[in-house]
């Protein structure tokens, strides 16, 4: 069970990222920011604030439907998939 609570802020991100990439697929928190700069608000608009790396990773681990499939190393790239709910 996650702790925390994801903002409206970073619920856009994430809807950002779902809507610009295959989330099932594993990928990286740069890859992330790169897609949620492509892609945008749902109004068209770009984000005024974009993510880095380390508070991307922070809110995929506070969101329920995100796991690392797989690290690269001790302190790596970690790699994230969504799981859709699967698990609680």
């Amino acid at each position: 069970m996650k702790m925390f609570r994801i903002t409206k802020t970073e619920a856009n991100w994430i809807s950002a990222l779902e809507r610009g990439t295959d989330t099932t697929e594993a990928f990286s928190c740069r890859e992330g920011i790169e897609v949620i700069r492509a892609t945008g608000k749902k109004n068209g608009l770009p984000f005024l604030y974009v993510p880095n790396v380390a508070k991307l990773s922070f809110i995929l681990r506070k969101h329920q439907d995100y796991v690392v499939e797989y690290q690269k190393g001790t302190h790596g790239r970690k790699y994230w998939v969504n799981i859709g709910g699967e698990e609680e």
